[in-house]
């Protein structure tokens, strides 16, 4: 029997509402346009007990492969406990309004939560991978009239509710509900399978109005079924149709943003996906932005093709324009347009118009090529996006290197970690071609996770002055328990759970967005549930992976396919904090390019910045503009299985001597740079020439050898430790570390950026003619430095320098001033 298009299309009046049967009546046309067979739940139906029996026969009667659309219009609601409220639940709870939302008894609730919708929306999704449900309530609203509208607009929202008596209700749905379907979740749990389709974002108001000719609708959904009806025959997806619906509803009501969540890619009800990489062009003040910026990866110099906003996928014959980016802010591109030399000039449209990219002018990563692939490979390296062949006498090393052993091609980086290994089959042409495009896919992604993990905020005037508190730490049985210092030196094994805190300490409201970045380069929404970020209004608090009530979860870290487990891994989390609603979901996709819906500079930044893949883990004068701050979590992985010399405790390494002049890893686990390999153990001004062992060692590794010097000039004895460059803000036990180059050193805890190593150089003896010396090792030479903390004195240990940086290959020489004197690396 061939799949079914079965919809269920709900009104609720409840109230002052006078068009939600309008709104009915339009999308019911609409639906059956497309196809469906239609359930109604209208008017005095429209019950609490009516809606859900109505939703659950229509789950009752779906099968495997039918597409299922729910449509719902009246009023949403909102309830929130009081800011100081420590509360194991969710501090917001939103809900439906059934007409009889008033035949409750004092102290009841009887709207339909969106806990409860969470569920039937899971069971639904049971049954059929293709659901789509669109919402045309507020979810949260202020009890204002649309300006310049008066009498003839109405909010879709309902006056505010106790919160305990929402919880009370909660406490018995629980019971109710973990008997019959299992344990209820939060509507915010990413659903995979259902596109969901809102009316406004979460703190804002959805509004019907009075049209000429007397009828009342809501705005969304008249914008909604203008779109669909025009798009009947055109397969755009969702994210492109969203677009216009948004400025033909913001065009009425500027301060209500329709949105699209979930699988936006999908083509209209149905599973099949789009994938584009068109970005939307607006023209604000008069100026044409691309709405993506460095954030994404667009640069100065790129060139794209000008389409209207009614396609996919770039064709000559709908180009309209040609524009060149000419100046990139976090998350928008200001262009120049380029009109062809036609009589007939085709400006773009009030809507805006979607551009594609012809030519990128930014940087490209130098790989590493066996001779043996460069006629297999060479083509599409020159194709990618970020990539570029090493040249042969190029300085420095290749991002990662690509290798043939035997029947496999992989790709290795820097440290010689393997990354990712496919087979080659000799005799099947087109899956080698296959797996060559892979790699260097892959390539292209790890590149791509670098820019992102590089992007730093140097705009004072963009950045986000914040209070916001982020903590991660490990949980056991469903308790949180150590807390990671946010250096990165914390052991953290395979299988283990972490949690992700934030509290909002300042006065205004915020978004925090979480990505994930894997040792492949995969990048991951660890904050699906609210893919425009987590709202944290002054004072709230939000647990990632805590259920509402009260179970905490946690983040289970899992080891990357196909890289081996002989060695730590470094994964790293990025908490992008906004001052407005960010969507950053489609750089966690490689196969889709930039989502164009972006109306901020952040997400104008971020969009043609970087491509990633999902891992298996009140209104400003200028709207346009979001402040932001970005702060890095690095982490350091173990496998479950790794060799017990990786397994040192972090009171191990605090109880580790101050006092040892032998190199010490402060993890407890060995260094990237092997320490087989023979480094020099002076600097090269201090030999009289460049021979014997130092000549070796210059000999063995090439160019500017991968360690720093560190001599003593001073009285005192000093304790040194280096570690490489990393370059953000970062949390220690102690608070927040607002140093650019790294996180420091807290006495209390020792807490470094791994790998580090300390050593101890005792005082320089009056007239001694070789001062303590100590080489110290930097792994890598990508950053080009290290970071360098210095503690003066034996018995209590001062700190006095804290992340300094210090280029590869420098001596540093700690005098009586006391001071730093840094002698960069060369060998006259």
């Amino acid at each position: 029997m061939a799949p079914a298009k079965r919809a269920l299309t709900i009104t609720s009046p409840w109230g002052d509402l006078r068009g939600t049967q309008n709104d009915g009546d339009c999308m019911q046309l609409v639906l059956s346009t497309y196809g469906f067979q239609i359930t109604h739940c209208h008017g005095a139906h429209a019950t609490r007990t009516g809606i859900l029996e109505a939703w659950k026969q229509l789950i009752s009667e779906t099968g495997d492969g039918d597409s299922v659309a729910i449509y719902y219009s009246g009023h949403g609601g909102f309830v929130e406990s009081a800011p100081s409220t420590e509360n194991a639940r969710e501090w917001r709870y939103q809900f439906l309004v059934p007409v009889d939302f008033d035949d409750v008894s004092p102290g009841g609730f009887n709207g339909i939560l969106d806990v409860e919708l969470s569920q039937l929306l899971r069971a639904t999704t049971a049954r059929t991978r293709n659901v789509t449900v669109i919402l045309d309530c507020c979810f949260s609203g202020r009890m204002v009239r649309a300006p310049g509208y008066g009498d003839a607009a109405r909010p879709k929202q309902v006056p505010s509710v106790r919160y305990e008596n929402v919880v009370d209700f909660l406490t018995h749905y629980v019971e109710r509900a973990t008997e019959k379907m299992g344990e209820p979740t939060s509507i915010g749990d990413d659903n995979p399978d259902a596109v969901r389709i809102v009316a406004a974002a979460p703190s804002e108001t959805a509004w019907e109005v009075q049209g000429e000719d007397g009828r009342w609708t809501g705005s969304f959904t008249s914008a909604l079924g203008r779109v669909l009806n025009e798009a009947h025959d055109h397969h755009l997806s969702w994210r492109t149709s969203i677009l216009r619906v948004q400025e033909l509803v913001q065009a009425q009501f500027p301060t209500q943003h329709p949105r699209v969540e979930g699988p936006h890619t999908r083509m209209h009800f149905s599973l099949d996906q789009v994938n584009s990489e068109a970005i939307h062009l607006k023209i604000e003040n008069g100026l044409p932005v691309l709405q993506a910026g460095r954030v994404a990866h667009v640069s100065e110099g790129d060139m794209y093709a000008v389409t209207e906003l009614n396609v996919e996928r770039f064709t000559e014959a709908q180009q309209i324009a040609v524009c060149e980016v000419i100046n990139v802010q976090a998350f928008q591109a200001l262009v120049q347009m380029h009109y062809p030399s036609s009589t007939r000039r085709q400006e773009v449209p009030p809507e805006g118009a979607l551009a594609f990219l012809q030519k990128s002018a930014q940087y490209r990563w130098p790989i590493s090529v066996p001779p043996s692939l460069l006629e297999s490979l060479s083509d599409k390296v020159q194709k990618s996006r970020f990539l570029r062949l090493g040249g042969e006498n190029e300085p420095g090393t290749p991002l990662v290197s690509i290798y043939h052993r035997d029947s496999f091609i992989g790709i290795e980086s820097k440290q010689g970690i393997s990354l990712t290994t496919r087979y080659l089959n000799s005799e099947n042409p087109t899956q080698m071609d296959c797996a060559y495009r892979a790699v260097v896919a892959e390539a292209d992604r790890f590149a791509c996770a670098q820019r992102l993990l590089g992007l730093r905020n140097d705009s004072p005037g963009d950045l986000l002055n914040h209070q916001v508190d982020v903590k991660v730490g490990l949980v056991e049985n469903h308790q949180p328990t150590r807390r990671f210092a946010g250096a990165g030196c914390d052991e953290l094994y395979e299988g283990q759970r972490i949690y992700i805190a934030l509290r909002n300490h300042g006065m205004t409201t915020t978004y925090v967005t979480v990505l994930h970045i894997n040792a492949q380069g995969k990048i991951s929404l660890i904050s699906r549930s609210s893919p425009f970020g987590i709202e944290l209004p002054s004072g709230r608090c939000h647990w990632i992976r805590k259920t509402p009530f009260g179970v905490l979860e946690g983040l289970k870290i899992s080891w990357p396919a196909d890289v081996p487990r002989a060695s730590p891994i470094d994964e790293h989390l990025l908490f992008f904090i906004t001052s407005t609603p960010v969507d950053l979901r489609p750089i966690t996709d490689s196969q889709l390019g930039p989502q164009r819906t972006a109306t901020s500079n952040f997400e104008r930044i971020i969009y043609r910045l970087c491509r990633g893949e999902r891992r298996d883990l009140m209104e400003d004068d200028e709207p346009s503009q979001t402040a932001y701050d970005i702060n890095h979590f690095p982490l350091t992985v173990l496998a479950q299985n790794g060799s017990p010399s990786l397994r040192t405790t972090s009171q191990e390494v605090q109880h580790q001597s101050a006092h040892s002049t032998s190199q010490t890893s402060l993890n407890g686990r060995p260094s990237m740079l092997s320490d087989e390999q023979e480094l020099p153990a002076l600097p090269p001004h201090l030999y009289p020439e460049s021979k014997g062992i130092f000549g070796q060692a210059l000999r063995s590794i090439k160019g500017v050898p991968a360690c720093v010097w560190v001599i003593n000039e001073h009285t005192e004895p000093i304790t040194v430790v280096v570690s490489p460059y990393r370059p953000s803000r970062l949390w220690t036990e102690a608070g927040l570390n607002v140093s650019t180059t790294g996180v420091g050193i807290d006495i209390s805890t020792a807490t470094f950026t791994p790998p580090a190593t300390r050593k101890t150089l005792p005082a320089a003896a009056p007239g001694q003619q070789k001062p303590p010396t100590a080489v110290f090792p930097l792994w890598t030479r990508r950053d080009g430095f290290g970071v360098i903390t210095v503690l003066v004195g034996a018995t209590t240990p001062t700190l006095y320098i804290e992340n300094d940086r210090i280029p590869i290959g420098a001596t540093a020489c700690f005098r009586n001033e006391p001071d730093l004197h840094i002698r960069e690396y060369s060998t006259q």
